[in-house]
C-alpha cells in the first residue's frame, strides 16, 4: 500500500521513530506498506492555539478517517492530508437577534469556529486565525461577522435569508459603506491570480460581483519549470483559459480552445502531487470530493509539451 501524506496545519510528525516537520499545504512525504505492516503515527501541532496532539494508525484493511482527509487512487494507493484536532472549549461571544421572519444567532467560540444558527439549522464556519478585534452586527437586512487578525487579515462572514458565505483576505484594500462592501482577495495561486469583490445589499438580501484579476497587475513568470504544471491546473481550475494555453507548446495549443480544457480536465477542488512513479516525470492529482484523475505533464524547454492521462 502506498500513502502520500501531508498536512493542513503546522505539525511535527512522527512515524516509527522518525520525524517530519509538515508545513501547512506544502510538506509531502511517501509511505510504502507492505500487506502485513501498520504504520502508527503522532501528530504534534506547532504554534497553533486550541489544538492538541493525536495518534492515529492505518493498515491494509483498515483507514482511519478520523482527523485525516483520505482520498483514494487506484487499488492500494492513497493520499491523506492531516486535519487538527480541537481542545474543546466553551464559547466566548454569542449574540442573538431577530429581523422580518428570522430568528438568527451567532457565536464564536475560542479556537475560532464560528457557528450561525437560523430556525433551518446550524452552519459551522471554520478558519485559524487569532482575532485582534471583531464586529456583529445586521445591516440591510444582512447580518455579518467582520473581525481583523493579529496576522493583518480580515474575516467576513455575511448571512441572510437565503444564503451565507465566507471570505478571508488581506485587509489593505477593504472598504465598507451604506451601500457596498468592495475588496480583492488573493486566490494563491503561483501566477498571483486575485478577485475583486463587489457585495451589494438591498431588500434584505446581499449579491456578490465577482472580476479575475492579477495582484500585480500581470500574471508572475514561472522561474521553476516544476511548478510549471501546478500553475497550468490552478489556471484551469479558476477559469483563466488564455493563460492556461500560454504554459503550452506550439504543437499543443494549436488546437486547444477552453470548450476542450474543460472537457479533458473535468471539474476538480484540490491540485495535489503525485509522485510514486517521479522517475517517468511530473504526477498531478486532480480531485473533487471523492473522485480523483492522475496526469503525468513533461515540460521541455519552461513549455508543457505533453499531458497523459494516466486514469484513476
Amino acid at each position: 500500500m502506498k500513502l502520500g501524506i501531508m498536512s493542513n496545519f503546522d505539525c511535527l510528525l512522527e512515524i516509527d521513530g522518525k520525524r517530519y516537520e509538515m508545513i501547512s499545504n506544502f510538506s509531502r512525504i511517501e509511505i510504502l506498506l507492505e500487506n502485513s505492516e501498520e504504520l502508527s503515527a503522532l501528530v504534534y501541532p506547532i504554534n497553533a492555539r486550541g489544538l492538541i496532539s493525536y495518534a492515529f494508525s492505518i493498515d491494509k484493511n483498515n483507514i482511519l478517517k478520523s482527523n485525516l482527509d483520505v482520498c483514494k487512487i487506484g487499488e492500494d494507493e492513497f493520499e491523506l492530508v492531516l486535519a487538527p484536532h480541537y481542545l474543546l472549549g466553551h464559547n466566548f461571544f454569542k449574540k442573538k437577534f431577530k429581523f422580518e421572519n428570522l430568528n438568527f444567532a451567532l457565536s464564536i467560540s475560542y479556537i475560532n469556529v464560528l457557528s450561525c444558527e437560523d430556525d433551518e439549522g446550524e452552519v459551522f464556519l471554520e478558519f485559524y486565525e487569532k482575532l485582534d478585534s471583531f464586529k456583529f452586527d445586521v445591516f440591510n437586512g444582512t447580518a455579518y461577522f467582520h473581525a481583523k487578525t493579529m496576522r493583518n487579515y480580515e474575516i467576513l462572514v455575511l448571512y441572510d435569508k437565503k444564503n451565507h458565505t465566507f471570505f478571508k483576505f488581506e485587509s489593505e484594500t477593504f472598504e465598507f459603506n451604506d451601500k457596498f462592501i468592495e475588496f480583492i482577495s488573493s486566490q494563491d495561486t503561483i501566477p498571483k491570480h486575485g478577485k475583486h469583490y463587489k457585495i451589494l445589499f438591498e431588500g434584505g438580501e446581499f449579491t456578490i460581483e465577482e472580476e479575475l484579476i492579477y495582484l500585480k497587475g500581470f500574471p508572475q513568470k514561472i522561474k521553476n519549470q516544476n511548478l510549471l504544471p501546478y500553475a497550468f491546473f490552478e489556471a484551469i481550475k479558476i477559469k483563466d483559459f488564455e493563460l492556461a494555453k500560454s504554459y503550452l507548446s506550439e504543437k499543443l495549443k494549436s488546437n486547444i480552445t477552453d470548450e476542450i480544457l474543460v472537457e479533458y480536465f473535468g471539474e476538480y477542488d484540490k491540485i495535489q502531487p503525485y509522485n510514486f512513479h517521479i522517475d517517468k516525470g511530473n504526477y498531478i492529482c486532480l480531485r473533487k470530493e471523492e473522485k480523483t484523475k492522475v496526469f503525468r505533464v513533461k515540460v521541455v524547454g519552461g513549455e508543457i509539451d505533453e499531458i497523459e492521462d494516466v486514469g484513476h
